[in-house]
């Protein structure tokens, strides 16, 4: 209240100082103003004198005008300021005085120029009027008068303005702290009412807000109980659902597994029967037909098992499984199993395998081939005309690396833009009609994305709507740290005249026979007429299937065998043995198909150059004689079955390995403590102590600078057995019954962390984890297949080619095993009786593992499938089963005995 009357305190001071300084300013002006006037009056009375020089009668001149003015004192000076005259009045001390200085000067027309004297004059300053003299002491009066009367009326508008803005802020507080009923008493007038009256219908419409707000908030609450009810509801249901679609998959599983087995129990037939084949006397023809047929099956096989392992490339976490390999071998049978198919097209199929390209490299032969042929399917399935090309070179070489770049080129129908970023989505087909046309299920892409992402490569496409595709894959791969040297080129010193029309196809055979040691020399113009000066041991000659079709082949090939007396390798593309044998017999030439891989290239070259035998008795079991690499190493074998730890002895043996075979895990452990062994092979399932539990125990005791490697054998290859299996610190799993090349592979790979020894294969190298040493492309642990069908009957009881292949062709030592499984046999079977007797089924299912393991060994179908239904009885503690189980059992066991 009181700083609002300040302004008008300080503005009535202010005027009141104001006014009392005018007054005194107006007065001092007027003052000077006289004196002047006063000053020259005197200046021009005493100017004649001065001119005259008669000082004397200066006083009697100037002291009228000096009476009549103001002045108090009054003197005059001469121009060397001598004083001539000083006149002045009584009141000397008078504080009120003005003096001015006034110079006399002569008038203008006066000769000199020069001041005549100087006049000082001192006036007294005249005094304020009364009446003004009065108004400085009557304003401040005024002024506090009316500060009073201010205040007096800014309390009485205050009281009026203040009373009804502090309950209206009382009642804004009350309102703060929730109070919304609160109200205030319209009384006032003029703006105050219309403050009052709009404060007190705000408070209504929030007390209203609020009441509603409450109303939608229990709404809301209700609803969102309801929802919460619902949602329960919801997620009760959903886990019944995931639970049924847990059973679902599990049952899905197990029907791949079943139909995995199904389809792949045929496979394995074709491929036994054409190794059987192989073992025949066969000439060379037959013998690479027979080979084409095996490639052809195990890549069928290897396609099944990846389609049926689609679902686990979805959902499941793949390991790859790198082994040394030959890279030219593998794109040469992946070429072979589509050349049929584009030689019916009338395409030209080839490989560029450039020479700077390793052969022997670390990665996974199965899932590179798989993509390989898939890629090449597709291309010669939308190719109607014109050629594919699968070229392998290095993109990139770095220390233990090396980057190959595969790239599948086409002359086909295509890809549209807009479908190159859908191509590799399952079941993704593109444009309709092409879908209807060439048909397909459209996860081949998507499965090579998959299986390239696997092995750490990148797989894409570039393509031009009615030009063609190129289709590429990059992928890393290992090399190894020593391969053994190839052996020096078979036809070093030889040169070829190579004749071809297609630019491809020469390149592609151009490198093979330079890769065999052959200078080659290509013609520049299309089948040139035969040269009478040669210098050539031989003469290729590569023909389309559309030379073929219109006779230029034929004519070539007879020219170039009536115009020299030159080996003349007539190279068709055409897979009809009829078209071949036509060639050979009306041209006298050596005939085989193109593409032609680099193997099948040496024997027909060796044919045609007359230095092959005609019939080759090979071995489909290799023989080892001691290797220096390996000769000196001690091995540690474990294994509770006598049989098994012959082949491992007998396995290792050949390579001069020595070995301290053991028969229990606790054996192995004091055996692991005193002696120092390279490796250990360690069955799984043993008694007592199991292969596991001894691991574990090495593993402890070890000394922190060693770690000897472990290889684990066992029939379960379940992924609880890996789990179990890598945690216990094992190094390598590998599947009973033994495979000769796996077990080699892994044995090499461990061996060659520790040693500087070089290794003929790298495979199973399990840093983190342990992947199975299985078969190309599948998951079935046994070699031997066994039917499916419960009756026994249908199954062979006994599979000597089987057993060969596991113990590398030693036909001994696979009678030797099976007349020692024979010897114990009536003692493990009592054995089993007892425990069943008993209903002892852990014990019983144990039994039941350890013979399976020595009847895989011995290759015996029919008691394998008799005693893997009694230890998955027996472990399910299935009285009813178990007991038929042993009744197949003894069947198959009566069935042995008669073979004896």
């Amino acid at each position: 209240m009181l700083l609002a009357l300040l302004p008008v305190l300080l503005l009535a001071v202010g005027l009141s100082l104001l006014l009392s300084t005018a007054q005194r300013a107006d007065d001092g002006g007027v003052n000077r103003q006289l004196a002047e006037v006063s000053a020259k009056l005197i200046a021009a009375a005493a100017t004649p004198a001065l001119l005259a020089q008669q000082s004397e009668s200066l006083a009697w001149q100037l002291e009228p005008l000096f009476l009549q003015s103001h002045a108090l004192r009054l003197q005059l000076f001469d121009p060397q300021g001598e004083r001539l005259l000083m006149l002045e009045r009584e009141l000397l001390d008078s504080p009120y005085q003005l003096t001015l200085v006034q110079a006399i000067r002569p008038p203008q027309h006066a000769v000199s120029e020069e001041p005549l004297g100087r006049l000082v004059i001192d006036f007294m300053a005249v005094a304020e009027p009364a009446p003004q003299r009065l108004f400085p002491p009557l304003a401040i009066p005024l002024a506090l008068l009316g500060l009073l009367l201010t205040l007096g009326v800014a309390w009485w508008l205050a009281r009026g303005l203040t009373l009804p803005l502090e309950a209206i802020i009382l009642a804004v507080q009350r309102m703060k702290k929730g109070d919304f009923s609160t109200r205030v008493q319209v009384a006032s007038r003029g703006e105050l009412l219309s403050l009052e009256r709009g404060f007190n219908a705000m408070a209504r419409e929030l007390e209203n807000s609020r009441k509603r707000m409450k109303q939608k908030i229990d709404q809301a609450t209700g609803d969102l109980t309801q929802t919460m009810e619902e949602l329960e509801i919801k997620n009760v249901e959903l886990d019944l659902a995931r639970k049924r679609a847990i059973d679902a998959s599990r049952v899905k599983s197990e029907f791949l597994a079943n139909m995995s087995h199904e389809i792949r129990t045929p496979m394995h037939g074709v491929i036994g029967f054409t190794e059987l084949l192989l073992k025949l006397e066969l000439s060379q023809e037959q013998r690479q037909l027979v080979k084409n047929i095996s490639t052809s099956a195990r890549g069928l096989l290897g396609i099944i098992n990846n389609i049926l392992d689609y679902s686990k490339l979805e959902h499941e976490a793949q390991q790859p499984v790198n082994a040394l390999f030959n890279v030219e071998n593998c794109c040469d049978e992946a070429v072979a199993m589509l050349s049929p198919t584009a030689h019916d097209k009338g395409l030209e199929l080839n490989l560029l395998f450039y020479a700077d390209v390793p052969r022997m490299l670390i990665g996974d032969e199965v899932r590179i081939r798989q993509i390989l042929v898939n890629l090449l399917s597709n291309a010669v399935k939308f190719t109607d005309q014109g050629e594919v090309v699968l070229r392998v070179m290095v993109e990139a070489e770095q220390g233990e690396r090396c980057t190959l770049f595969f790239s599948i080129s086409d002359t086909g129908i295509g890809i549209p833009p807009e479908e190159v970023q859908k191509l590799f989505r399952s079941f993704h087909q593109g444009d309709p009609s092409a879908r209807r046309r060439f048909g397909g299920t459209g996860l081949g892409l998507s499965i090579c994305r998959k299986l390239a992402e696997l092995l750490g490569g990148e797989i894409g496409v570039s393509s031009e709507v009615g030009v063609g595709s190129l289709f590429y894959l990059s992928l890393p791969l290992g090399k190894p740290s020593h391969v053994d040297p190839l052996p020096p080129p078979p036809f070093a010193g030889h040169h070829a005249r190579l004749l071809c029309s297609d630019r491809s196809t020469t390149l592609a055979l151009s490198h093979r026979l330079q890769a065999l040691g052959m200078e080659v020399t290509s013609n520049s113009v299309t089948y040139p007429l035969p040269s009478t000066s040669v210098s050539w041991d031989l003469v290729v000659i590569a023909c389309s299937g559309a030379e073929l079709r219109s006779g230029v082949a034929q004519q070539a090939v007879a020219r170039w065998r009536s115009g020299q007396d030159l080996p003349v390798l007539a190279l068709l593309s055409s897979s009809e043995r009829a078209t071949l044998e036509y060639f050979e017999e009306l041209f006298g030439v050596t005939s085989a198909t193109q593409p032609i891989s680099l193997e099948a290239l040496t024997h027909v070259l060796q044919r045609a150059l007359g230095e092959e035998q005609d019939v080759v008795a090979g071995s489909a079991y290799p023989q080892y004689s001691g290797d220096s690499r390996f000769q000196g190493l001690r091995v540690l074998a474990v294994d509770d079955h006598p049989i098994n730890l012959e082949l491992i002895t007998a396995l290792l043996a050949t390579r001069g390995v020595s070995v301290d075979a053991v028969a229990s895990g606790r054996e192995a452990i004091h055996a692991a403590k005193a002696g120092h062994y390279a490796l250990i092979v360690m069955d799984v399932h043993m008694p007592e102590v199991s292969g596991i539990d001894a691991t574990l125990q090495i593993r402890e005791e070890e000394a922190t600078e060693r770690r000897t490697p472990i290889i684990a054998l066992t029939a379960d290859i379940t992924p609880a057995t890996r789990d179990r299996v890598a945690q216990a610190g094992m190094d390598g799993l590998l599947v009973k019954p033994l495979d000769e090349k796996k077990f080699w592979s892994l044995f090499a790979s461990l061996l060659e962390r520790d040693t500087a020894f070089a290794a003929t294969v790298t495979q199973e190298i399990l840093p983190e984890t342990v992947p199975l040493a299985e078969e190309e492309g599948g998951g079935e642990a046994p070699a031997v297949a066994v039917a499916a069908a419960h009756d026994s009957k249908e199954v062979s009881v006994r599979d000597l080619e089987a057993a060969l292949r596991i113990t590398g062709g030693k036909r001994d030592l696979v009678e030797r095993m099976f007349q020692q499984f024979m010897s114990e046999l009536e003692e493990q079977w009592q054995q089993l009786e007892q425990l069943y007797a008993e209903s002892n089924f852990q014990a019983l299912g144990n039994s039941a593992h350890r013979l399976k393991g020595g009847a895989s060994i011995c290759a015996l179908p029919e008691f394998i499938h008799a005693v893997e239904q009694l230890e998955q009885s027996a472990k399910a503690k299935e009285a009813e089963a178990t007991s038929a189980s042993m009744a197949a059992l003894r069947l198959a066991t009566q069935h042995l005995q008669q073979l004896l």
